[in-house]
């Protein structure tokens, strides 16, 4: 199992991807269902990754 400080790099924080979204012009015409159902895989993913960790 990898310590936090060798696993990989942390995705980017909401200021992080609010600025690169507005910079490649996306969400003004996303469908907002979509934005969620992409958000809550990303949080299933990151559960999982947690309770991997805690094995």
């Amino acid at each position: 199992m990898k310590s936090l400080l060798e696993s990989e790099p942390a995705e980017p924080r909401g200021e992080e991807l609010v600025g690169r979204a507005e910079e490649e012009g996306a969400g003004e015409f996303e469908d907002p269902f979509e934005v969620l159902r992409r958000k809550m895989e990303e949080m299933r993913l990151l559960m999982e990754e947690i309770e991997e960790m805690e094995r």
